[in-house]
């Protein structure tokens, strides 16, 4: 993999090309661990999600990272009913510029799914389930299943997008499995297990063990 943004951004697009045309496989794992800047995660990031936006109709891109730390948890005082300032969805599917006042509607993993909240807006009363970062002026600790994330290198998965929009399973089927990852994941949180995936030097990954962690996910969640 290349060296710089550019090369990196460049073999990206062939390799999405030749993902799209193959036969044989549908999904792609390209490591980027040569770019000195992308040892910061939302650089990173960033990079990935405004950068290769042309990509987006060929294939869905997926980050993974040393010190992936995307997801916030939610501060253990916040019950349904609590006022927040909430960024909304905007028509196109983006975030608004602005957060309104909002309630929390929701905080049912199996409903509204690990990474989000329902709130009800206060100015029109219209309920969207947005992503946790989402709320204003939070300041959590990151969530424990950001370790599925968490990789040796900086690196892009690619999934071709028609085996993506083939995929059968609802919102509420995903929402569940991510639900019962998320509550697997917290059982370890305090049990040796995870901690061994953790190096001594205090990287998130140690390389020899991230094989393993992947099984134990899999053969968990049959």
């Amino acid at each position: 993999m290349g060296t710089t943004k550019q090369h990196v951004a460049s073999e990206l697009r062939q390799e999405a090309q030749q993902l799209v045309q193959a036969k044989s496989w549908s999904t792609s794992l390209v490591v980027c661990a040569e770019v000195a800047e992308w040892q910061d995660f939302p650089t990173f990031d960033r990079w990935v999600s405004n950068s290769l936006q042309d990509l987006e109709e060929l294939v869905g891109l997926v980050v993974f990272h040393p010190r992936f730390a995307r997801w916030p948890s939610l501060p253990a005082e916040m019950v349904e009913g609590s006022r927040v300032m909430a960024f909304y969805q905007e028509c196109d599917g983006r975030r608004s510029r602005r957060a309104l006042p909002a309630t929390v509607e929701s905080l049912d993993e199996t409903r509204v799914g690990t990474r989000r909240v329902g709130v009800r807006f206060l100015d029109d009363g219209v309920v969207q389930w947005v992503p946790i970062e989402w709320l204003k002026d939070l300041d959590p600790a990151p969530k424990v299943d950001n370790v599925l994330h968490q990789a040796p290198h900086p690196t892009v998965h690619l999934i071709r997008r028609a085996d993506l929009d083939a995929v059968k399973a609802s919102y509420d089927d995903v929402a569940k499995l991510l639900a019962r990852n998320a509550s697997y994941l917290r059982s370890l949180e305090d049990l040796e297990d995870l901690g061994a995936l953790r190096s001594k030097k205090g990287t998130p990954w140690d390389v020899d063990m991230a094989g393993w962690w992947m099984m134990t996910i899999i053969n968990n969640n049959g």
